[in-house]
């Protein structure tokens, strides 16, 4: 597959996205196929499925936000996000599904020859900082820290479809490095930090009382399957939010809107 320009990060949630998807419409078991190809210009990745597929009075529908069909199992972004994500790098998304018989996402991205690199390369010029002017940091609104890879990543994925900018760290010690890299370079904090209770070394509380110490006004919320059985975490005077796992999206977001 030829290179493309964009962002490793967004496409991978966007191809774990509908990887995940695919998974669920196998409701009696069958199989995931991924496959990449370049096709008249474009570099295309298709995922397809052998499950129950899409009814055709839905199809208009599965990329709207919020819509879902999977009930309180779902929370009606991830294929919202998918859209939006492909259409930033210039690309785009089909779907093509039979009742009973499956569904194929296809997606394309502009390959990059050599005239187009130079043109992005060269894009924008006014925006260009002067020579010698230190880089500008992009302070994201949400820190989200995890230690379960799939829960991070669609929690990021899932902030990013909100309009959110967002960035994830997969323990405290990592977290608490990007935090105070921020504070430190850009002279602003996050404006919410999502943190899980229980992970690898210092535990969420832990790293609220730190996000606190060097920026009061952040936002703390934290997130956590275990606190009936963590009482005092529950009554820490560092937080500014809890939910219990499992949550809804829309529940988690209300939280972040509200900070």
């Amino acid at each position: 597959v030829p290179e493309v320009f964009g962002s490793a990060t967004a496409l991978r949630t966007v191809i774990m996205n509908i990887v995940i998807n695919a998974r669920q419409a196998l409701k009696d078991g069958g199989d995931v196929w991924v496959r990449t190809k370049q096709e008249n210009g474009w570099a295309m990745i298709e995922v397809e499925d052998n499950g129950q597929g899409i009814p055709p009075e839905l199809m208009d529908k599965i990329t709207q936000p919020f819509f879902t069909t999977k009930g309180e199992d779902g929370s009606g972004l991830g294929l919202s996000v998918a859209r939006k994500v492909i259409a930033r790098h210039e690309g785009e998304i089909e779907f093509e599904s039979t009742v009973g018989e499956g569904t194929t996402v296809r997606i394309r991205l502009p390959v990059v020859d050599e005239a187009r690199r130079r043109e992005l390369e060269q894009a924008r010029p006014e925006d260009a900082a002067p020579a010698g002017a230190a880089p500008e940091i992009e302070v994201p609104d949400v820190l989200v820290v995890d230690d379960d890879a799939i829960i991070l990543n669609t929690m990021k994925a899932l902030l990013v479809g909100a309009g959110l900018v967002a960035e994830s760290a997969s323990d405290a010690a990592e977290g608490l490095q990007k935090f105070e890299g921020w504070v430190r370079q850009a002279r602003r904090a996050p404006k919410v930090v999502i943190t899980d209770l229980r992970m690898p070394g210092l535990l969420g509380t832990d790293m609220a009382k730190r996000v606190k110490e060097i920026a009061p006004q952040t936002k703390v919320i934290l997130i956590s399957g275990y606190l009936g059985e963590d009482a005092e975490a529950a009554n820490s005077p560092y937080l500014d939010g809890i939910v219990s796992k499992p949550f809804k999206f829309a529940e988690l977001l209300k939280h972040v809107r509200d900070t």
